[in-house]
Parts: structure tokens; C-alpha cells; sequence
């Protein structure tokens, strides 16, 4: 079976999706990302890179059309719904008669909220939703609210992103580990990895920290992430202000803003709590790699978060009190975190990357069927 998967990123965590597929199809790979190097990925995964120009928010690619229309392939696979690579990948498949699977990875509803009505209609509702054979996303949460757009539940198939499961199960929660990451062994860590961007939203989990502080001492915040946002731009201004808020609520001593890190499972080796803040998510692959280590997860209702608490391995916060609330019932839990904890390794082992894979054979064979 032959897949051409078209994507105008391949960043994190869509670079080790494509490693993952390409062991098991003949896979080519169409981009405009120039950003990672070939070495990162398996030899047998083909990449074909194209120019592109920008007009505003969307990257046009000029040669894209031609490149599919003399390309020899079974499916397309299109991903990020409101990306031009997702509209042509899309028109050239009906042209061509190619299945084509959309995989949204963006969820509709916060990106209709930064749009307008024409926006829908035209681009992502007659270029996208309705040419697509098949829509992946990512949790039962967007399934739910894609259909409230008109699409069929039939056409939607949920299928998560992946874990190296082996890869963060085997982590060693040990108090060395703290110590070489220089932190108090004796502490409860309560860990974040996330980029320092303001969509983040880590003033709520700062703010909460201090609530939480004030009954239980023996606790330090460590946030793991760059200075950065999503296209790489710097976020130091953001940065200093997330600085000067834990500067303002005395907890110079007790919140560790430690930059990037490029053995993450050193970060979750000294985690007793992962907390995560963000206002938005598609998915959200760090709760799932948390979950993996084996620590209990305090979130808000973002991407595979829901999906989490209801397999009693995360608790949500739709507010701030209630997230005040959730945390500090790990903190002060000790036999309930370790469950969930335990529970979460259990539960992580459901997205573990040949689990994934599968669910996308079944879906291409189901696709060709038709």
C-alpha cells in the first residue's frame, strides 16, 4: 500500500508519527518544512520538499498541485484542516479519484472562533470536511463537537497519537534524580512541560501553586519548556512576566524555570504531579507521555485530557478553583496519587505506538474498500 501523507509541518509530534508509518507503508511525505533534517527520520520514509510563499497565516505552496497530479499513490493523507496543503491534497484526490483521510489535527471550534463564517464555508467546510473520505481526531471530546458541524459520525474516526510507551514506562522516579536536576529531594515536584507561550496559560498554574503552597511547604514547581512559540518565534517578554508574577507571590525559592531539556524522561523521572494549563490543545502529547511514566496528571479540559479523566488516570479543572482544588488533593494524597499514578501507566499503554498504527491499517484497508 502506497500513502502519500501531505503536511505543512513537520514538527513535533508529527515527525515521529511519520517515523512510526513509514515501518510499515511505502510512504512519501509532502512538505514545505525545511526546519528538521533528514537524518531525524527512518531511511525508507521518502520526503519530497517543496518552496512555499506566505499570505498572512496560510503557506502556499506553488508546486504542490502538479507534484500530487503526477504522483503514484493509493491514499492521501492530508493533515491540519485549515492548511493550504490540506485543501489541494484534498481537490487533487476527487480530481484523481484518490481516497483521501483527513487528520484535523486543529480543533475546528477554537479555530472558527479566530475566523469568520465565510472562512468555514468555504475553506474548510466545501475544501476539507466535505471531499475528506475519512476525519481522524484525536479524542471522543472533538468527535463530539465535529458533528455538531453537520458531519456525519460515520465519516469521523478517533484515533490518538502515539507514546513510546517503552521509552517513558521505564522511567526510575528516584530522589537522585532530583538531586542532579538540582532540586530538594525531600520535595513533592509538580511538573510542567510546555513551551513558555501565552496560550499556556501558566500564570493559572503559577497562581495556583501559591494557593497550594501555603498549606503544604514541602512542595517546588519546575517548568520544562523553551522560550518560544509554536513557529518558533521568542517569547522572553512572556517569559519575564511569568518571572515577575512568581517574584510578586515569594516563590523565587520554590518555582524552577529550567529552559529546555533534551532528555525529557529526566523531567518526569522527578515528577510527582504533571500539571498542565493550556487554554487550547489538538492533543496534547505530554500528558500522555506523563501518564506513561506513571504520574497522576492535574489539567485543564484540554485535547486527550478528558479523554484521561475518564480512565481515572488525570483529573480536569474547568476553573481555577477547581484546579486549586485537584492539586491539592495529589499533593496531600499520598495513596490516591500513587493509584492513579499506577493506573496511568496501565491506561498509557493504549497509546503506545504500534496500538496506533493498527487503528490506521484497519482505517486505509476500510478507506481502499470503498
Amino acid at each position: 500500500m502506497k500513502i502519500c501523507f501531505i503536511t505543512r509541518t513537520l514538527r513535533f509530534p508529527i515527525s515521529y508519527f511519520l517515523n512510526e508509518l513509514s515501518k510499515k507503508y511505502d510512504l512519501i511525505t509532502i512538505t514545505c518544512d525545511k526546519s528538521v533534517k533528514n537524518d531525524f527520520f527512518n531511511p525508507n520514509l521518502k520526503i519530497i520538499r517543496l518552496n512555499s510563499f506566505r499570505i498572512k497565516t496560510k503557506c502556499i505552496i506553488p508546486n504542490l498541485i502538479p507534484r500530487l497530479i503526477n504522483l503514484d499513490t493509493d491514499i492521501f493523507n492530508v493533515f491540519l484542516i485549515g492548511s493550504y496543503a490540506a485543501w489541494t491534497g484534498n481537490f487533487v484526490g476527487k480530481i484523481k479519484g484518490i481516497p483521501t483521510v483527513l487528520t484535523m489535527d486543529w480543533n475546528l471550534h477554537d479555530l472558527l472562533s479566530r475566523g469568520i463564517k465565510i472562512f468555514y464555508d468555504v475553506f474548510i467546510k466545501l475544501l476539507t470536511l466535505k471531499t475528506s473520505d475519512i476525519i481522524v481526531v484525536y479524542t471522543d471530546d472533538q468527535k463530539e463537537k465535529l458533528t455538531t458541524y453537520g458531519i456525519s459520525r460515520e465519516k469521523i474516526k478517533v484515533i490518538p497519537y502515539g507514546v513510546n510507551y517503552k521509552k517513558y514506562n521505564s522511567i526510575k522516579k528516584t530522589k537522585n534524580a532530583k538531586i542532579k536536576l538540582g532540586l530538594i529531594p525531600e520535595n513533592k515536584i509538580i511538573l510542567t512541560v510546555s513551551r513558555l507561550s501565552p496560550e499556556k496559560n501558566l500564570e493559572l498554574l503559577i497562581k495556583a501553586f501559591s494557593r497550594v503552597k501555603k498549606q503544604h511547604k514541602n512542595i517546588s514547581l519546575l517548568i520544562i519548556g523553551p522560550k518560544v512559540t509554536l513557529t518558533g518565534k521568542s517569547t522572553e517578554n512572556y517569559h519575564m512576566k511569568l518571572k515577575s508574577l512568581v517574584r510578586h507571590l515569594n516563590l523565587s525559592n520554590d518555582v524552577i524555570f529550567y529552559g529546555f531539556i533534551k532528555d525529557i524522561r529526566k523531567a518526569y523521572a522527578v515528577a510527582d504531579i504533571f500539571a498542565f494549563s493550556s487554554k487550547s490543545e489538538s492533543f496534547a502529547c505530554v500528558l500522555v507521555q506523563a501518564a506513561a511514566s506513571g504520574t497522576p496528571i492535574i489539567s485543564t479540559p484540554v485535547g486527550i485530557a478528558p479523554d484521561l479523566a475518564k480512565k481515572k488516570c488525570a483529573i480536569t479543572a474547568n476553573d481555577f478553583e477547581s484546579y486549586v482544588k485537584g492539586l491539592e488533593l495529589l499533593v496531600r494524597d499520598d495513596s490516591f496519587r500513587k493509584r492513579m499514578g499506577e493506573n496511568a501507566k496501565k491506561v498509557a499503554k493504549e497509546y503506545s505506538w504500534p496500538k496506533i498504527i493498527s487503528k490506521y491499517n484497519k482505517l486505509y484497508e476500510k478507506v481502499l474498500s470503498k
